[in-house]
This record gives structure tokens, sequence and C-alpha cells, in this order.
């Protein structure tokens, strides 16, 4: 839930449900009901103070009738507000400020404190930009943290550790921390993406501020590149509880279950020999026959008997009696190359190792999916 400042300085909260229901009502106006681009829409900002004046009311205007509505009309008239509020300041829609009366002496950067004149229905401008607002706010919106890949999970828990950092060393709603991070080490995934590369560190940081955004983790956060700054204000009590539930998340997606373990631990491919038949199997399915004593049934007679340690050229020429000319070359010969090469066999000019049966875990570390 989100915190908003009421002008009787009472503190009250939207919920979740509240932010996307009023988010899709918006969606559906903007999409489907448009309303003329009326003079009273081009006094938009008249009143405004200087930050909203940096705004251009360039977009379409919409219209929110509460009482007609037929899914608004179930939330307080306040709710509604305060997460039309929230989305104004961050810029994803403007109030039609000339449906609004004023309170004098509004500090300047600050939103003036209104009434609106018509308490049941809302004129709102919704800028270009909120098309695409919404297409990542609609992919954010069901994510929960387990279902967060790998990566943006570790965008996440680096910044909450980075913001956590600062918190240690002054407990305050309002943090500023580096683009650059002192922990990326921690997170090996983000360290191979980056590779020294600024722009992609300032997108990842982007990615996890829009998250927390979205959780009402955050009120306000501005990304100041000249100066290696982001600029943060928390809503504590929400990051906290959050703090503790990423840090299970992460633990638990970092120690995997003694069921993942037992089964990354199952052996997913064999490869056997049959003397008799001179068969190469894997997984008990024939792949290769080798001609009776040639250098391939007799280097692979001796490697089923000599499986998992190195083997020299030379004891293997004095095992065979063969002369061998390119030991990789035998294996080859055999079917064994690409990712088959790679799961069975450590092979050079000089050396061969032969493992014959592979597990998930040995696949992953690999990068290997399939053996074709």
């Amino acid at each position: 839930m989100a915190y908003y400042k009421t002008t009787n300085n009472h503190t009250k909260r939207f919920t979740k449900k509240h932010y996307a229901l009023v988010i899709e009502a918006i969606r559906h106006e903007y999409l489907n009901n448009p309303l003329p681009h009326t003079e009273s829409f081009s006094t938009l900002l008249g009143v405004a103070s200087q930050t909203i004046d940096d705004y251009r009311p360039q977009g379409i205007p919409i219209n929110l009738n509460i009482p007609e509505h037929s899914t608004l009309k179930e939330i307080p008239l306040d709710l509604v507000d305060q997460v039309i509020s929230w989305l104004e300041l961050v810029d994803k829609a403007v109030y039609d400020r000339s449906a609004r009366d004023y309170e004098p002496h509004t500090p300047l950067g600050r939103i003036p404190i209104s009434t609106r004149k018509e308490p049941n229905r809302f004129y709102l401008i919704i800028p270009d930009s909120f098309n695409n607002w919404y297409n990542g706010y609609a992919v954010r919106r069901d994510t929960a943290l387990n279902d967060l890949s790998a990566l943006n999970l570790e965008k996440i828990f680096n910044l909450v550790m980075d913001i956590n950092d600062q918190l240690q060393m002054k407990p305050t709603e309002e943090v500023v921390i580096g683009i650059d991070s002192l922990n990326i080490d921690k997170f090996p995934l983000m360290s191979s993406h980056i590779i020294g590369d600024s722009k992609i560190m300032t997108s990842f940081r982007q990615d996890a501020l829009d998250y927390m955004e979205h959780e009402f983790l955050i009120s306000y956060s501005k990304i100041v590149p000249e100066l290696d700054k982001i600029a943060i204000k928390l809503n504590i009590e929400e990051f906290t509880a959050f703090k503790k539930e990423l840090a299970l998340v992460f633990k638990a997606r970092a120690s995997p279950s003694k069921e993942d373990a037992e089964l990354k631990n199952e052996v997913s491919y064999t490869v056997t020999f049959n003397e008799m038949t001179g068969e190469i199997l894997i997984n008990d399915k024939v792949f290769k026959k080798t001609n009776l004593d040639s250098l391939a049934d007799s280097v692979f007679t001796f490697l089923h008997k000599n499986p998992n340690r190195k083997i020299t050229i030379g004891e293997l020429k004095k095992a065979t009696g063969k002369p061998i000319k390119d030991l990789p070359k035998v294996i080859e010969n055999a079917g064994f190359t690409g990712n088959r090469l790679r799961a069975f066999f450590r092979v050079g000019k000089d050396a061969i190792y032969f493992r014959p049966q592979v597990t998930k875990a040995d696949l992953e570390k690999l990068n290997i999916s399939s053996l074709d």
C-alpha cells in the first residue's frame, strides 16, 4: 500500500487493488471515450507550480464520472483522488486545474492544494507516454517475486542492498545511492552483463526502481547520470517488510531444496559399449557401431573399462596395441562431436578423459540443453 498525505496531515492509504482499478478505468477511457479538446483544457496548467508548469498538456483528455462508473463507484472518492494524485506525481496523468479551487501560498515545486468544483468527476489529460508506461505496468502488475527471472531478482536485491547500506548509516526515508553498486560482486548475472558498461547498469537500476515504484516501496526516484547518483524517497514501512520477503526468496533461489538438488544429481545420459556387438549406446539406444578389431573398437573397449580418469596416449597405445596418430579424430569419427563430445569427453592429442554418465547439474555447468 502507498502513503498519501492529505491536507489535514492525516495519513491515508490506497491499496494495490484500488490502484489497479483506477488504472484500468483510465486506460478504458483513454482508448474509447476521449473528450474533445476544449478551452478549459488549454488553461490546465494556469495555476500550477513551476514543477507542473514544465509539463505541457499534450495528450488525450478524459472524464471519469465516478457515480456512473461501474467499477470505481465502489471505491471511496478520497482513495480515487489519491491514486490520481500519485499518477500525477509520476507524470502519468494531469488534472484539469481549471475545474478546481486552490488554496493560496503553495510552496514552489509542489502541486497546489486544491478542491474539485465537481467532487464526483475527474477531468484528466493523459499524456502520449501513457501507453508505453501502461505496457510496462501490465507486465509487472501480476509478477510476484517468485516469478521473477534470476537476473531481475538480482537487479532488485542489488538495489535493496545498496539502499539498506545507506539506511544503516542514516535511517531516513530520503536516501542517495550511486548508480554503480558497491555490492555488484555479489550478483554474478548482473556482473557478467555489465562488464564496465555504465549504461547497462543505469538500465538495470531503472528496472529495479520501476518495480519498486509499482510495489509502492518508493514514492519518488530520480537518476542523475552526470553525478552518478540516484535520489530515492522510501515508504519505510513497506520497504522494510519487502526487504525481509526478498531476502527469503533470494536465499531460496540461491540454495535449492533437497528435492531440487537430488533432481539435478540424477543421471541424464549414459554411454555404454557392447564388446560383443561393437555397439556404442546412449541411454540404451544404439548410437554407433564399430567394426571388429578397428581402432575405434579397441579404443572404446579400453575406455569403457577405464572411465572417469585421465588416460595418456602412451597408455592407450600400449593397451590397444595400435598406432594412434590423431586421438581427437578417433572420437569424432565415432560420432562424438559438438555437445556430445563436450558432455562425455575431454580429449587432446596426448590424453583423454571419458565420463560415461552426465547429470542434469553437469549439463547446466556446461550450458548444454540438448545433445543434438
